[in-house]
C-alpha cells in the first residue's frame, strides 16, 4: 500500500513540475514575441473537503478558498496567443 501512496505523490509532484515548466515556456514565448505578460485576478474559487465517520456520514465540511488568476500576453496594445 505504501508504493501506491508513493506513486500518487510522485504523480502529483510531476504534474506540478509540468505546470510550472509549461507556464515558464509560455512566458518566454510571449517575451520572445516582444510582449508583456499580464496576470489578472479573476476572483476566488471555493472547493470543499469533507471528513467522514466510521459509518460514512459526513462529520465536517472544510471550505478551501484559493485565488484564481488568468494570464495574457500583450504585444503593442493587442492581446496575442503565443
Amino acid at each position: 500500500m505504501r508504493w501506491l501512496a508513493g506513486l500518487f505523490i510522485a504523480a502529483l509532484v510531476g504534474a506540478v513540475i509540468w505546470v510550472v515548466v509549461a507556464q515558464h515556456r509560455w512566458e518566454n514565448r510571449c517575451h520572445d514575441a516582444g510582449g508583456k505578460v499580464e496576470q489578472r485576478f479573476e476572483g476566488y474559487i471555493t472547493t470543499f473537503s469533507y471528513t467522514y465517520d466510521a459509518k460514512g456520514n459526513i462529520t465536517s465540511v472544510i471550505p478551501v478558498i484559493v485565488q484564481d488568476y488568468s494570464y495574457h500576453c500583450w504585444v503593442n496594445g493587442a492581446e496575442v496567443s503565443v
